[in-house]
């Protein structure tokens, strides 16, 4: 082999990189930083808003800065101390309303006046739009071309700077004016022109002017530096704290410097973003000297490979040995698991049998309960069927009485109308033969009259009495439908009380053994089990002999509610069922045998609150299988009993829905022992039935003589409300006497007048005949009183008809309202039978459905079970062929391996193996290949990216470190803007109070830079030592001054030689005004090298201005022109 060369070197941490490197390199980042921090703290210094010489100590001794980038040369303001870049003319050509205007502006103090429409603000728009400003920026117009004058296709502005002291601008090329012009037209073009005093054009391009407008601090965006018309009306009278803090920052370019430093916080995030690139370039480096580092390594290995193959080799022939033994493992953990399902499966099937019984019992009592309610409604329908069938016979008897009385009471009243007619006759016959036979005659006449009036009142009377009798009649029948109805309740009654009685007597019976309350089938079954040994665990039954009831009162619902489940036996095996199950077969016993777990069941975490009784805590229950089917099948840790049937229904149904409640059992207060339950639907939907109390001894245990006072309580009770009942009949029946004896009154009365009325026909009859014997009648009058007498004989039998009838009527409908009344007692405890079958056919229809699925569910445990348990019989038997494998393979592998065992790493596979013994085989072959070629080369090739790597990890390093550089100068820069904000803070403060101190006014300004507000706080009254007023509590003069003063204090901070103000003072009174403007004139006095335009509709008249005052007044608009003509 080759002679053993140097190992490659791991990669140089980034220390010795750099220490490395220094030497080499030229200069650091720190020096980078120092030459960069005084770069920008000087650019800063130039931009940032400039103090006067007064306030300069105040601002100074607050400051937190320590000075760093002011400067030692001249004092920046000394520059312009000459009035550099200050205007000093404005020409208009074709400009809004001017066609042509040319102001001549002075050095300090220019106020422009004019009515309005005079063009005023024009020379502002003006201003702005030439020196680089956009249209916008005036709110007069959105594009160029809404400045041209009207009938015109460009317009012209000019606008002549002064250039002529220290800090001029390129002086060796414009002199010393600067005249810049701006050109545009309605096409949309627009070109600037920058010529030197000479009027020849230097320039045209718009980074000039900008470089112009720069040099001079010429604001003309900033809306602190041009207040136009609309500006200064809002700044002056509408503004807010959030408004005058924006206009606060825009003005001393404090926006700007902070928009500046966001985009150098831009610039830093995209170099952070390629920092974290260069990672990523390193690790291909380190993949590529590590590459040739391997190919290097590849030659000193071969040894070590041939040993590794060997290794591996054995590896591989014992890792079939491995690989069965595994299965082996798995295959008992498989196994184990397949116990643990066996077991699973067990329990699963015993669960599923319990409840399989438990459905068949709850199936086949209700099919029970079912088919008894319906065998005993059957009489009742046959009975319903019966009455029916009367009811409508006396229907139509009463149809025909009613078509024969009407045909009677027609013929009556026909025989009426001929008894008048023949009476008429009678009459004028008889005063005929008056007439004819003297006085005798007519007395006699006279003494029948009489007596005829006197028959036709007692018709009346007897009228009368005859209509008396259908009223008497109708409250009868009443009576009577009360009367049965309350029959009914009084037969129910005598039920419960019976009910009552019986519960007593099997209570007083017992005495005896605790099956005495069970049938004799089941006796007979627990006498077959006492004396059967074949069962692997003693079955436990009934269930309702290891029950005890704590609170007998409720004895009755209990009974019923458990049921079957209190005859029901429990078995712990599958077979024991099977046996248990045959045995009940042999005895008739209907019961339910049930497989149950020893396992003891906790249910603290299931039950409701302790505040309600349950089933479970009303039972005392010594069998844990027994109490765990009755929590499995009957639920009865969550089934409340609560006393008062309201407060039930309100607690289930009135309030949300409570907390493992399932059910809730009641007493009827109206039925002794009968109860009502509440529950819930599959939907969550109310549901409540009815609990019959339970017709046979009880079941469960319980304080017998508690039990036999509470049966004695209940029947004590209904025997009262029975008493009751039959006082209340015996009154109906009073009540049924009297109406009764009224109406036999009634129709003695009838008979009576009757028998008078016939005497009264008889001595009518006597008359008339000793009338016909005293006088010569003709025979014509013996044939008119025998028509008469015959027609009375007709009306009177007629009469008799028609009263039978009546009297068969109200006979009829006696017995048709008994029927009635019958009929709906009879029906009325068919709709209760048809309710409670009801409730029983969905009951039954719900037990045979959870049969349905209990034997679903226990047929699929049993399918489950044969599952597993053959997939238990196949795994044993793939067990034992992998066992025997690994006998096989064991004596194959010592075999190969000097019969010694080669372990196998955990991590490794078949195939994984197999894989490595290949790739190692053909590396060997590979390098035994390439063991010709130059081992120089490669070492060389492996020094050459050592160093690439290297260098790149040490330029990692200097953008690193000028990363680094970077973010301390931002740092340190925003540091440096919070002192400038907080000195020019104090600079507008200190003005603000000295400008209002010259009016006699003391105020100060609220900034609030958290929070973004600038607001000003002014007490009119300087001896006045009140807090100060908002700017929304002053006058209108007192506001407009105090914002025009917090105006003033705000330019004292700006640098811009150039300050305009449009209608400054047009809500503002004379003294305000005056005032206003004599501070603004010496406020400009004082700001040397600074030039001011005030825009003015008002006069300047009254003021006395000086010298350095020029004042321009705009001609006039002409009245009822449209436009302005200059």
């Amino acid at each position: 082999m080759a002679k053993e060369r140097k190992r490659p070197r791991p990669p140089r941490n980034e220390d010795e990189s750099e220490s490395e490197g220094e030497g080499e390199r030229e200069g650091s980042p720190s020096s980078e930083r120092s030459v960069e921090s005084e770069r920008v703290a000087a650019s800063e210094q130039r931009k940032r808003p400039r103090l006067s010489d007064r306030r300069d100590s105040d601002a100074s001794s607050d400051g937190d800065g320590d000075g760093d980038g002011d400067g030692d040369g001249q004092d920046p303001e000394s520059e312009l101390a000459d009035g550099d870049g200050t205007i000093q003319s404005i020409t208009c050509v074709n400009f809004m309303c001017h066609s042509r205007l040319q102001v001549d502006v002075g050095p300090s103090i220019n106020f422009v006046i004019g009515h309005n429409g005079s063009g005023k603000s024009a020379l502002l728009s003006a201003l702005t739009i030439c020196l680089g400003g956009k249209a916008g920026d005036t709110n007069r117009g959105r594009s160029l071309k809404d400045y041209i004058k009207n009938g015109e296709d460009s317009a012209t502005l000019i606008v002549k700077l002064k250039n002529s002291g220290v800090g001029a601008f390129k002086r060796e090329l414009y002199g010393k004016s600067i005249y810049v012009e701006r050109t545009f037209n309605r096409n949309g073009q627009s070109g600037f022109k920058m010529r030197n005093k000479e009027k020849k054009i230097i320039s045209n391009k718009r980074y000039e002017l900008d470089a112009i407008t720069d040099h001079f601090t010429l604001q003309l965006g900033n809306p602190m530096n041009v207040l136009t018309q609309d500006e200064a009306r809002e700044f002056l009278l509408k503004s807010t704290p959030e408004s005058k803090y924006v206009f606060f920052l825009r003005g001393v370019q404090l926006e700007k410097l902070n928009t500046d430093y966001a985009v150098i916080e831009d610039l830093v995030v995209g170099m952070e973003i390629s920092l974290q690139n260069v990672p990523a370039q390193i690790e291909i480096l380190q993949k590529n000297r590590d590459r040739a580092y391997r190919r290097y390594e590849l030659y000193r290995r071969q040894d070590s490979h041939r040993q590794r193959l060997d290794t591996l080799t054995h590896q591989f022939i014992w890792y079939s040995v491995v690989e069965q033994e595994t299965v082996v493992a798995k295959m008992d953990e498989i196994l184990a698991d397949m116990d643990r399902e066996l077991g699973t499966c067990q329990q699963e099937i015993e669960v599923t049998s319990a409840n399989l019984a438990q459905a068949k019992t709850k199936a086949e009592e209700a099919e029970e309960a079912e088919r008894h309610l319906r065998n005993s409604r059957e009489p009742y329908e046959e009975k319903d069927k019966e009455l029916t069938t009367r009811f409508g016979d006396g229907k139509n008897k009463l149809r025909a009485n009613m078509n024969e009385s009407r045909q009677i009471r027609e013929n009556v009243k026909d025989t009426k109308r001929r008894e008048e007619r023949a009476e008429e006759s009678v009459r004028a016959e008889e005063q005929r033969l008056e007439n004819a036979n003297g006085e005798s005659f007519a007395q006699l006449t006279r003494s029948i009259e009489t007596a005829e009036s006197e028959i036709l009142e007692y018709d009346s009377r007897i009228q009368a009495k005859e209509e008396d009798i259908p009223r008497l009649k109708s409250v009868l029948t009443s009576t009577e439908g009360e009367l049965a109805q309350h029959s009914g309740s009084l037969r129910a009654k005598e039920q419960e009380r019976n009910e009552c009685q019986s519960r007593l007597s099997y209570l007083q019976k017992e005495q005896g053994g605790r099956l005495d309350a069970y049938p004799a089938d089941v006796k007979k079954l627990v006498q077959r089990i006492r004396t059967s040994g074949n069962f692997r665990e003693m079955p436990v039954g009934p269930i309702g002999t290891h029950v005890t009831l704590l609170e007998p009162q409720w004895s009755s619902i209990l009974e019923t509610t458990l049921g079957g489940m209190l005859n029901a036996f429990i078995v712990t095996s599958k077979a024991d069922q099977e046996r248990l199950s045959k045995l009940a077969k042999e005895c008739n016993a209907k019961v339910s045998v049930m497989i149950g777990s020893r396992s003891n069941m906790d249910t603290s975490d299931k039950e409701p609150e302790l505040r309600f009784q349950t089933i479970l805590r009303a039972l005392d229950i010594d069998n844990s299988l027994a109490k765990s089917q009755l929590i499995i099948s009957q639920a009865i840790e969550q089934t409340i009993l609560i006393e008062d049937l309201r407060e039930a229904k309100n607690t289930m149904y009135d309030r949300e829905r409570l907390r493992n409640v399932r059910a809730c059992l009641s007493f009827d207060p109206n039925k002794a022992g009968h109860g009502e339950r509440f529950t819930y639907g599959s939907g969550g939907e109310a549901i409540s039935g009815p609990v019959r109390p339970l017709a046979a001894q009880p079941r469960m245990k319980t304080n017998v003589a508690q039990r036999q006072a509470l049966e004695r309580g209940n029947m004590e009770r209904a025997e009262r409300q029975l008493r009751e009942l039959k006082h209340y009949q015996e009154s109906l029946l009073e009540k049924e006497r009297s109406q009764q004896d009224a109406i036999k009154s009634c129709k003695l009365d009838i008979e009576s007048l009757r028998k008078v009325q016939q005497k009264k026909r008889h001595l009518v009859q006597r008359l008339e005949d000793e009338r016909d014997s005293n006088s010569n009648e003709s025979n014509e009058v013996d044939l008119l009183r025998r028509q008469l007498e015959e027609i009375r004989k007709n009306r009177t039998t007629a009469e008799g008809l028609l009263e039978a009838s009546m009297v068969e009527r109200e006979t009829v409908n006696h017995e048709q309202a008994a029927i009635k009344a019958e009929i709906t007692t009879l029906r009325s405890e068919m709709e209760t039978l048809d309710q409670e079958l009801q409730i029983l056919e969905g009951r039954s229809s719900k037990y045979q459905k959870e049969k349905h699925d209990a034997r679903e569910k226990n047929n699929s445990a049993e399918a489950e079970l044969s599952r597993v348990e053959a997939s238990k019989a196949l795994q044993m038997t793939a067990k034992r062929e992998a066992e025997e494998n690994i006998t096989n393979f064991s004596k194959y592998a010592f075999d190969h391996t000097n019969n010694v065992r080669v372990p196998v790493p955990e991590n490794e596979t078949k195939e994984s193996l197999a894989k490595k013994i290949k790739q190692l085989d053909r590396d060997i072959h590979r390098a035994q290949e390439r063991l010709g070629d130059d081992p120089a080369t490669l070492e060389q090739k492996f020094d050459e990216l050592e160093a690439e790597l290297v260098a790149a990890q040490k330029e990692a390093k200097a953008l690193t470190d000028l990363y680094n550089a970077l973010i301390a100068a931002l740092a340190y820069r925003r540091k440096r803007w919070q002192m400038f904000r907080k000195n020019i803070t104090l600079r507008a403060k200190n003005q603000f109070e000295y400008l209002l101190r010259e009016r006699g006014f003391r105020g100060s300004i609220i900034l609030k830079h958290d929070q973004r507000k600038l607001d000003i706080k002014v007490q009119p009254d300087e001896a006045s030592r009140g807090k100060g007023h908002g700017a929304k509590s002053l006058s209108g003069g007192e506001k407009s001054f105090s914002t025009v003063c917090l105006l003033m204090a705000l330019w004292e901070a700006m640098n811009s030689p150039i300050r305009c103000l449009d209608e400054f003072d047009v809500f503002m009174d004379g003294v305000n005004r005056e005032v206003s403007a004599k501070m603004m004139i010496a406020f400009a006095r004082k700001s040397v090298g600074k030039q001011f335009f005030l825009l003015t509709p008002l006069a300047m008249t009254n003021m006395t201005l000086g010298d350095d005052v020029k004042v321009h007044r705009l001609t006039d608009p002409e009245r009822g022109q449209t436009s302005l003509q200059f």
